[in-house]
């Protein structure tokens, strides 16, 4: 699988004061804000040195239960690892042929198709797979 560039996916409790104050600690931005109804989450992503950072909040009553879980003792944490890749369905395929459980397939945006594949008992995270839509 060829990735073209590296995603880190935050969950964190409080999305603007989160984008605020990345902006001012590590000079990051301009980020794009996201809603993405079908994984019950609202994003922010900006560029970080070569690196996307993707920061989550809970944006329905199912994802706000399981990131108040998630975040108990902290304000924010590393959920993912995500990929850029041409070929995500290849991808995927590549993953599942080798027995790693896809625990989601095709949710996204209309600017992107995506993928989520748990390799937390090979490498301790989930991988998302992204692959741009080309209009």
């Amino acid at each position: 699988m060829g990735a073209k560039k590296l995603q880190l996916g935050i969950a964190v409790k409080d999305l603007e004061k989160t984008v605020e104050r990345a902006e001012k600690l590590f000079g990051i931005g301009p980020f794009r804000f996201l809603d993405v109804p079908e994984a019950g989450v609202r994003a922010a992503v900006a560029d970080w040195v070569g690196v996307e950072l993707e920061f989550i909040a809970a944006a329905n009553e199912q994802t706000e239960r399981n990131h108040a879980k998630l975040l108990s003792k902290q304000d924010a944490k590393l959920t993912h690892i995500g990929v850029y890749v041409d070929d995500k369905d290849g991808a995927t395929q590549h993953y599942q042929s080798h027995d790693i459980p896809v625990v989601y397939d095709d949710v996204g945006t209309d600017e992107m198709r995506t993928s989520m594949v748990d390799l937390r008992n090979d490498a301790g995270f989930l991988l998302e797979i992204l692959q741009p839509i080309i209009k």
